[in-house]
């Protein structure tokens, strides 16, 4: 089980240096034994036999995007426990920016929102889900926000769970940066949609009408345009 691991085990060819400080259990910062770099292990309990757990994480691992942490290595410890491997991030969550820098502008808060909308919906499409997004794991780092924490199979009997889990982050997410959130956006959190793909678009549409004005440094450049729909 991903809690009976402590510090100064090995898994593969990394030792356990210490857990970090996050809502679920099992995410460590660990070291390569032969090269010495620092790494984040995440430790995660799993039904699936070996074959399966292998074909889910390869979909997993194949996520590229500039808004995911993405998935270096991966493997099974022993019979349902496996571990993924991902960059070591140093930045702080949501929670800790906010607390220090203050509510951001209305459309700094929009682009926030959508830039995770649109990494969500794009891992959607290719069959892959989170299920267990926080605010510990949404990390700014150099001006950008990396969702962490990815690695949690999803066999057919949670797929739902899962999408739906990340939907209502959205939503949650929405309704912590946002100080008023336009009425589509309200409609969604009041009555969760399917797809992510429904926050992404109802985001850029209000992105299309907010000034580029209204923002600050929170978040890079801007990814989108109004006619991103």
């Amino acid at each position: 089980h991903p809690t009976d691991m402590n510090q100064g085990d090995t898994i593969a060819s990394y030792q356990l240096e210490a857990p970090l400080n996050e809502l679920r259990h099992g995410a460590w910062r660990a070291r390569h034994m032969v090269n010495g770099q620092v790494f984040r292990l995440d430790l995660w309990a799993t039904d699936c036999d070996a074959q399966e757990y292998v074909r889910e994480m390869k979909a997993v691992a194949s996520l590229r995007h500039q808004h995911i942490s993405s998935i270096l290595e991966f493997g099974l410890h022993t019979e349902g426990l496996g571990w993924t491997i991902s960059r070591f991030l140093t930045g702080k969550n949501v929670s800790k920016t906010l607390e220090e820098r203050g509510q951001p502008a209305y459309r700094t808060a929009l682009e926030l929102c959508f830039v995770v909308a649109r990494a969500l919906e794009m891992a959607h499409g290719q069959g892959v889900y989170h299920g267990s997004l926080n605010f510990d794991q949404c990390t700014w780092i150099d001006e950008r926000i990396l969702l962490t924490g990815w690695g949690e199979t999803s066999p057919p009997n949670k797929v739902n769970q899962m999408r739906v889990a990340d939907i209502t982050f959205l939503g949650d997410l929405v309704s912590k940066v946002t100080r008023n959130p336009p009425a589509p956006l309200k409609a969604l959190m009041e009555s969760p949609p399917k797809t992510s793909g429904a926050y992404r678009r109802a985001l850029a549409a209000a992105l299309g009408a907010v000034s580029m004005s209204d923002r600050a440094p929170l978040l890079p450049s801007p990814e989108l345009t109004s006619n991103d729909k």
